[in-house]
């Protein structure tokens, strides 16, 4: 399944700061419109880059739904912002 939420926390540690919840399956009503303007694009793109049309929605759904679960960390001298997605 893909992921529907994710958590942004701001703060100077890991313990400490503001979290932030970020609905992400508004992006993805977002997103269908779009995916369905750039088609045409995708298409030829993968026949210019020799992909096959079969295999290439599985593998961006595969890579989506790996997505659930990661966490990122960027540190900066005193703040630290964690995105955690779920």
């Amino acid at each position: 399944m893909i992921p529907l939420t994710a958590m942004v926390k701001m703060g100077a540690t890991q313990n400490d700061g503001i979290r932030i919840w970020v609905p992400l399956f508004l992006l993805w009503l977002l997103f269908v419109p779009l995916a369905l303007l750039f088609s045409p694009l995708l298409c030829a793109a993968c026949l210019l880059l020799r992909i096959n049309l079969r295999n290439a929605p599985s593998a961006f759904w595969s890579t989506l739904c790996g997505l659930k679960g990661a966490s990122v960390v960027f540190e900066k001298r005193n703040t630290s912002i964690l995105i955690q997605i779920s």
